[in-house]
């Protein structure tokens, strides 16, 4: 749990030059960092863009402060690394905010959730419900441009995954041709059957990955930390 937490504040740490986003529901807000500024959106609004004085990290997250000196008009955004669902689609992000502008009060989530997934490989542990054959290891690997790999204990596999608002998606599987036991050999199709089926995935309290098709549980997976 220390690890999981460990990792989720390193994702919320500013990267210098890329731009960071948040935003929520009910009503629909966004906010992006990027460039010394931050820019607000709000359903049938203009666009609020201030400038940011000041950042603050007290170990458990950053309170960013942004200022129009024109307009006396300021915004406060603070970004907990706690795992946060998006409350329409349920997709994991890897921080909760909240933003103060002016005197209204919006909660949301923030950060990229490929950060999640990228941010360590996984070491399989079920497939389609089932414990993984003795003796044999499998893997699977993400990174933030969209693509993805591993071993899926005889093979070694690769393909390209999407996100969008609603989930998570697989591509065809590419992968060697080695001969194994026709036991691994039946694991190895069960796990790219049921990769061909994901729809979105989760994290759990102790930050092992799990790969739905729809509300079914197809894989899990724990951190290699």
């Amino acid at each position: 749990m220390r690890c999981y937490f460990a990792l989720l504040l390193a994702l919320s740490l500013p990267q210098a030059g890329l731009a960071w986003q948040g935003g929520g529901n009910e009503p629909f807000w966004s906010v992006t960092l990027v460039a010394g500024q931050m820019r607000i959106t709000r359903l049938g609004l203009p666009d609020v863009i201030l400038a940011i004085v000041a950042e603050a990290d007290d170990g458990k997250g950053l309170r960013i402060t942004a200022a129009d000196p024109a307009q006396a008009r300021d915004a406060v955004l603070t970004r907990h690394p706690a795992l946060c669902r998006d409350s329409m689609s349920g997709m994991p992000h890897p921080e909760t905010v909240t933003l103060a502008l002016g005197k209204d009060w919006f909660t949301g989530c923030g950060g990229a959730p490929a950060d999640l997934l990228a941010a360590t490989p996984w070491q399989i542990t079920e497939v389609a419900g089932a414990p993984i054959v003795a003796g044999r290891s499998l893997d699977l690997r993400f990174d933030t441009q969209g693509r993805m790999a591993g071993h899926a204990g005889c093979n070694s596999w690769f393909t390209e995954y999407g996100l969008s608002g609603e989930g998570l998606s697989i591509g065809p599987i590419g992968a060697t041709r080695m001969a194994c036991p026709p036991p691994i050999l039946d694991q190895e199709a069960r796990l790219f059957a049921m990769l061909a089926r994901v729809t979105r995935f989760d994290l759990t309290d102790a930050g092992d990955l799990v790969l739905h098709a729809g509300d079914t549980p197809v894989l899990l997976a724990q951190p290699v930390l």
